[in-house]
C-alpha cells in the first residue's frame, strides 16, 4: 500500500505508472536465471471515490486492483466514483478534458 496524502488521482496514477514500469523493466538475476516481474495496482483517492472512513478507501483501491488483474495484469486501474477505470483510459480522459479547457 502506498499512501500519498494531498495527492490527486492524476499525480498518484503518474507515480504508480513509473513504479510499474520500473518493476517491469528491471529483471532480477538469481541463480543464473533472469526473472522478469510485473505488477498490478489499484488506486482510490478521496473525493473522487466517496468514502467516509479510510477502510472504505482501501476497499475501493482493492476493487480497482482486482480490475487490473482481471483485465490482464501488469496495469493500473483507479476508482472513479464506484467504477474502476484503466490508467490509459483515465489519462486519455484527462488529456481530453485539458484540451477542451484550453
Amino acid at each position: 500500500m502506498i499512501v500519498m496524502p494531498g495527492s490527486g488521482l492524476r499525480d498518484a496514477a503518474t507515480l504508480v505508472e513509473r513504479i510499474r514500469l520500473m518493476i517491469e523493466n528491471t529483471p532480477i538475476h538469481w541463480g543464473g536465471l533472469q526473472i522478469k516481474l510485473t505488477a498490478s495496482f489499484g488506486l482510490a483517492t478521496w473525493p473522487m471515490t466517496p468514502a467516509s472512513a479510510p477502510e472504505e478507501l482501501i476497499s475501493a483501491a482493492d476493487r480497482a486492483l482486482y480490475a487490473s488483474k482481471e483485465n490482464g495484469r501488469n496495469q493500473i486501474h483507479a476508482m472513479l466514483t464506484d467504477q474502476p477505470i484503466s490508467y490509459a483510459a483515465f489519462m486519455a480522459e484527462a488529456a481530453s478534458d485539458a484540451h477542451e479547457n484550453a
